[in-house]
Parts: structure tokens; C-alpha cells; sequence
């Protein structure tokens, strides 16, 4: 089991009720968690009250979900019939992504949470959609023909004024794109292949970024 301690004397303030995690995140405002498992459930506990007021089981079972940067959604980025889902933790209503192939466990919201990325794992190309109407702007097709059978482990994200994205794939090729256009603007090859279920880190002004990296390819 996993704990949230306070850090200012070390005394435990919530004991998670679940094992076998995949992944576990605070909202933006600190206010709420979101806590992902590995049999497809997706939860939200208030950590005010330590109340649960949100679930969703219908996610794959290896799914990362995150939050938007308003604190009042979610994505599940492989929910389910090649669907990425937008979740209200409030109201629960769920706005679907549709893609023509089934979606990796990956997904980034813009800073500014008017765009986001997904992937879809057998033809290696990212996606980008509108949040608020859910329709696809363009994809970006990350593989230049190198296609593996781990293409699901490619990640990605925006920089901090959401005008760019950077994805790196299980190729070794990393990429700079411009968001409001579709444009290749970098691209770079490694000698070492991304860690799955990661993102990017960029600076606070974006001239620089970290990306994690397996130690055994």
C-alpha cells in the first residue's frame, strides 16, 4: 500500500486503500488524487475529507490517466472500442476521442487545456484533438516507416506555452512539432530508447527538457 505523508512533521495523513497501482496524481490545486490501478480502475479521493467521488472501471488495465490543467477533468487515454475518454469528476460525463486504431496508454493535456496528445501504438503516430469539441485536428506521424512491436511506449508533451510538442518514440527519434500547425520543426536521433508510461519535462521557460530513458533496451 502506498501513503501520503505530511511534510512538515512526517506524520501519515492518508493510507491509499489499494494495491497493485499503476499510478498515482495530484490535481493542479493539491485538492484531489487521482489513483489508477492495474485491473482498469480509475478513482478520485478528495483529500480534504479523504472521500472517494469518483470512479471508472472501464479503462485497459495498463492505462494512465491525467489530469487537465483545470482540475475538474481527467483523460483515460485507452478507455475502451478505440476511444480515448474525457471525464467531468463532478458530473462524471464522459467526451470521447474516436481514433481508427486502438490508443496507447499515453496522454498529454496542453498547459493551457485546449489541446491534447494521444498515440496510437500500431502505426506510431500522435494525435491531436480539440478538448472542447473532441474532434481530431491532425496526427503526426512519428515513425518515419521504423515501425516496432513497443511502439505503444512513444510519449510526448507540450511545452509550457503549448505551442509546441515533443514525442519521442521506441525508435529513438525524438521530434518537435508545432501544435497549432501539424509542422516538423527538430528532429533528433538517440542511442537509447525512451522509458515507457513518462513524458517529457520541460524548463519553466521550454529551452530545455528531460526525458527518461531505459537503462536496458
Amino acid at each position: 500500500f502506498s501513503t501520503i505523508v505530511n511534510t512538515t512533521d512526517g506524520s501519515l495523513f492518508y493510507k491509499v486503500p489499494f494495491n497493485k497501482l499503476n499510478s498515482m496524481k495530484f490535481s493542479p490545486n493539491g485538492n484531489h488524487l487521482l489513483i489508477s490501478d492495474r485491473f482498469g480502475k480509475n478513482v478520485v479521493i478528495d483529500i480534504n475529507s479523504k472521500e472517494q467521488i469518483f470512479q471508472n472501471t472501464l479503462a485497459d488495465w495498463f492505462s494512465r490517466p491525467e489530469w487537465h490543467p483545470s482540475g475538474k477533468q481527467i483523460i483515460l487515454p485507452n478507455y475502451r472500442n478505440n476511444n480515448s475518454a474525457i471525464i467531468n469528476i463532478s458530473t462524471s460525463e464522459i467526451k470521447l476521442l474516436t481514433h481508427d486504431l486502438s490508443p496507447a496508454p499515453n496522454a498529454a493535456f496542453s498547459p493551457d487545456g485546449n489541446i491534447v496528445l494521444t498515440l496510437t501504438s500500431q502505426n506510431a503516430s500522435f494525435h491531436i484533438w480539440n478538448t472542447s469539441t473532441q474532434e481530431k485536428s491532425f496526427s503526426l506521424s512519428h515513425s518515419s516507416g521504423n515501425l516496432t512491436e513497443n511502439n505503444w511506449r512513444g510519449v510526448g508533451n507540450f511545452t509550457p506555452d503549448s505551442s509546441m510538442v515533443l514525442t519521442a518514440g521506441d525508435d529513438m527519434n525524438i521530434k518537435l512539432w508545432a501544435a497549432a500547425s501539424g509542422d516538423l520543426l527538430d528532429q533528433k536521433t538517440i542511442n537509447i530508447r525512451v522509458k515507457p508510461f513518462t513524458k517529457p519535462i520541460f524548463s519553466k521557460t521550454g529551452n530545455r527538457f528531460l526525458i527518461p530513458l531505459r537503462e536496458n533496451n
